[in-house]
């Protein structure tokens, strides 16, 4: 009984003191800047039932630095009155490498690459690169090639050009981008940035009418496993303009 009115103060026992309960949140805050998370944690259960948003906002936050998603997750669930608390908390776990995707559950951003990684395996490629947009931040290498992948999978040749470009991509990446882009019909030549068969086809054919023929016939060499019939009617027409008998 005595507990219970001194909770209706907002005073609190912790280790066999009573103390009010802001005095405890208070040093509750004081552990989580020295990262003692897991005294934040303890003392911030103690205030709980008194100050429920800010206590199990410290509890939220020191789980997370302590990487728990578990406990992370039923704080946010008691995080009630106070939707800014909310949204701290989902913050200040970001930073921590916790996240929430689309209101799913927290779970660690590797996670999350995982089932990016998953979605784009099943086919999936506008959710596995929505998932993996949201991961650029963390710098995983795996990040870029998803993103990569699935845009050209996606024909988007834009976003598809923008990743191979970032300094960030390694060559095998790279590499595995050019493979998944061709196999849908888009293509690099030289130095040049992606573009689709079709229009490196028309480019081949302008370049014949210019005459051209020399870069005609290699624009036409470069998809002529797409675009067979086309590519090597410009080849043969450009060969012959060239007096290239054995083309």
């Amino acid at each position: 009984q005595m507990a219970s009115h001194c909770k209706h103060n907002e005073i609190v026992r912790y280790e066999s003191h009573f103390h009010s309960a802001e005095t405890i949140i208070s040093k509750a805050n004081m552990e989580l800047a020295d990262r003692r998370y897991n005294e934040s944690i303890k003392l911030a259960n103690a205030a709980a039932d008194v100050l429920p948003d800010q206590s199990w906002l410290i509890i939220g936050i020191s789980s997370c630095k302590n990487q728990d998603v578990v406990a992370a997750e039923r704080s946010y669930r008691h995080i009630v009155l106070n939707t800014r608390d909310r949204e701290d908390l989902v913050t200040r776990c970001r930073e921590a490498g916790i996240i929430r995707y689309q209101e799913q559950p927290f779970a660690s951003a590797k996670t999350i690459l995982n089932l990016a990684d998953n979605e784009l395996t099943a086919n999936h490629y506008e959710k596995a690169r929505k998932m993996a947009d949201d991961l650029v931040e963390f710098g995983f290498s795996d990040t870029l090639r998803i993103i990569g992948t699935a845009s050209c999978k996606m024909r988007d040749i834009t976003r598809a050009e923008a990743v191979y470009r970032n300094v960030k991509l390694n060559d095998k990446d790279k590499e595995h981008i050019e493979i998944q882009c061709k196999k849908v019909g888009i293509v690099r030549v030289g130095n040049q940035s992606f573009a689709t068969v079709e229009s490196i086809l028309k480019e081949a054919e302008d370049e014949y009418k210019k005459e051209h023929y020399d870069k005609a016939r290699k624009l036409a060499n470069e998809v002529v496993e797409f675009a067979s019939n086309n590519a090597l009617r410009i080849i043969g027409a450009a060969s012959c303009r060239m007096k290239d008998i054995n083309r």
